[in-house]
This record gives C-alpha cells, sequence and structure tokens, in this order.
C-alpha cells in the first residue's frame, strides 16, 4: 500500500518533455528526454556570473548542475535522473535561467559576487 502511495506521488511530479518545452522559452529536447538550452553572453565575465547565480540555485534546490561552459557561451541541460525525466523542479530552474540569463552583471554586482 505505502509502495503504490510512493509510486503515485513520483508519478505526480514527472512531466512529460512536451508540457515541459512548452512552458519554457527556447528550450529543445535532449537526450534521455533532458531539457537543452545555450546561451550566448556579451563575455566571459558575464557567463561566470550567470553560471555562479545557477550554482547558488543548485545548492538551494538540492539540485545537481549539468552544464558546459567555453568563454561566453554556456549550455544546460536539465534531468532528473532519479525520475528518468522532467519534473517541475527541472521546468522551475528552466525559468529561472531564462530570467537570469537577461540579467546584466553591471546592475547588481554586490550581490552576485563575492570575493570573501
Amino acid at each position: 500500500m505505502l509502495a503504490n502511495y510512493l509510486k503515485g506521488i513520483r508519478a505526480a511530479k514527472k512531466v512529460t518533455t512536451q508540457t515541459a518545452l512548452a512552458q519554457l522559452n527556447g528550450w529543445s529536447e535532449g537526450s534521455n528526454g533532458a531539457l537543452t538550452k545555450k546561451f550566448e553572453f556579451e563575455d566571459f565575465h558575464a557567463a561566470s556570473n550567470f553560471l555562479k547565480r545557477y550554482t547558488d540555485y543548485c545548492q538551494a534546490q538540492n539540485m545537481t548542475p549539468q552544464w558546459s561552459n567555453v568563454y561566453n557561451r554556456v549550455e544546460v541541460t536539465l534531468h532528473n535522473p532519479e525520475f528518468g525525466g522532467v519534473t517541475a523542479k527541472e521546468v522551475s530552474a528552466g525559468s529561472y535561467l531564462d530570467l537570469v540569463s537577461k540579467s546584466s552583471l553591471h546592475q547588481d554586482i554586490e550581490d552576485v559576487m563575492s570575493f570573501a
């Protein structure tokens, strides 16, 4: 009985890739039903700012980030291996990344970067 209940909860958290893509702008389907997006920034510092914010978000949400970075380009993959696909958590992360990618390093450097 408990196993069926937990299975039902897990199934309710999973989102189809098509549903997730409909909620996100510019994302595409990667392997294993993952969500992927390539972000391009003004320079390396802006890309680093984006990665710093994504790292902080992942720590707060208990997520494992997947990305690759070359100078001003960052490719992000969102996938939840525990659920074998995408959940509402990955969709929220994608929305957050879209928002963060539009902000400027010069707008709020004190909140973002700390070398202490």
